[in-house]
């Protein structure tokens, strides 16, 4: 009985380490997705900074020559390519909110399934 037991605990053990195996592996996989998001907003937030540069030295360029009709229209098209940009950034963070519930999701089962094997423990070391 006591070998039975022994090796159904290690077996069991056995599976849930290769279930907090496969959940490692998929965490690294939400922790890269969340890292390409990152770099992505950061390449979006530099061409915001760009684009604000280019606005600002056409403008500089435009109150020079006196030309206000074309400052203006510039202004607006750039006031909707920073809009844009603000709407790609705003469906960044919403997939960074999901990518980091799924971790969080993950997480957990991690937990559940460390308590589970802790609970088949003792009642293995009980049935002793």
């Amino acid at each position: 009985n006591y070998a039975y037991t022994r090796a159904y605990l290690t077996a069991e053990a056995d599976l849930v380490q290769m279930e907090r195996d496969e959940q490692a592996e998929y965490t690294g996989y939400v922790t890269a997705e969340a890292d390409s998001v990152q770099r992505e907003r950061d390449e979006q937030a530099e061409y915001t900074d760009y684009a604000t540069a280019e606005a600002d030295l056409f403008r500089m360029e435009r109150d020079k020559q006196g030309v206000w009709r074309n400052y203006a229209y510039t202004r607006a098209y750039l006031t909707a390519e920073a809009d844009l940009v603000q709407m790609e950034r705003d469906e960044q963070a919403e997939y960074t909110g999901y990518v980091t519930a799924e971790a969080d999701s993950v997480q957990r089962e991690r937990d559940e399934q460390a308590e589970y094997t802790d609970y088949a423990i003792a009642e293995a070391a009980a049935d002793l």
